[in-house]
């Protein structure tokens, strides 16, 4: 009698053996999962504006660094690659960084702005995308330049001559110009013996 009862007390253990190594063996594999992605940067939530159609739009500076994370869930473990419309990641692979999802671009130039996707693929589902566009602000010195018409150049008195100064500034968002004269502002149609013609131009 006490032998039937050591073989049912060996067989419930056996079997709560095999169950709680089938409970490590699941812990420690996790339960298979498509892969998501989430694009965050150095490690803070992108500060994106919306624009029309929804679009998120990562504003930075030019000659600052772009990190942007690609942080990914998923079993087995998601392949992460970064893309760029039209090319690779970058348009200046010098000063470019790949590193675990981490795209790190230092002294970002203007031209490195566009749209950026992080793709990750685990072969379970359809691999998972997130993209944001990077928009990057830039201001250029102004430069003057000094024109007049050849009629008018020929005119005897220097007075009488019609002269255009124009101001021109590369950037992004486009700036506004204003002119001044010593440390008076000039006005647009203002009776200064000066005009001011949009968008470049005083006469």
């Amino acid at each position: 009698m006490g032998t039937e009862e050591d073989e049912k007390m060996g067989l419930l253990f056996g079997l709560l053996w095999l169950f709680t190594s089938f409970l490590q063996g699941v812990h420690s594999q996790g339960v298979y999962a498509s892969p998501t992605v989430r694009i965050v940067h150095a490690g803070q939530a992108c500060n994106v504006e919306e624009e029309q159609y929804s679009e998120r739009v990562y504003t930075i500076r030019e000659g600052e660094t772009l990190e942007l994370q690609c942080l990914v869930t998923g079993h087995p473990r998601p392949q992460i690659r970064w893309t760029k419309t039209a090319g690779g990641a970058s348009d200046r692979p010098g000063n470019l960084s790949l590193n675990s999802g981490t795209l790190k671009i230092e002294n970002i130039s203007r031209h490195q702005g566009g749209r950026y996707y992080c793709k990750a693929e685990n072969g379970l589902g359809f691999p998972a995308i997130r993209s944001i566009r990077v928009d990057v602000y830039y201001l250029d010195k102004p430069v003057i330049t000094v024109h007049q018409s050849d009629d008018e150049a020929k005119e005897q008195f220097y007075f009488e001559r019609t002269v255009f100064l124009r101001c021109a500034a590369n950037s992004n968002p486009p700036v506004h110009y204003t002119w001044t004269r010593d440390r008076e502002v000039l006005a647009e149609g203002s009776d200064s013996g000066v005009e001011i013609y949009k968008p470049f131009f005083t006469q």
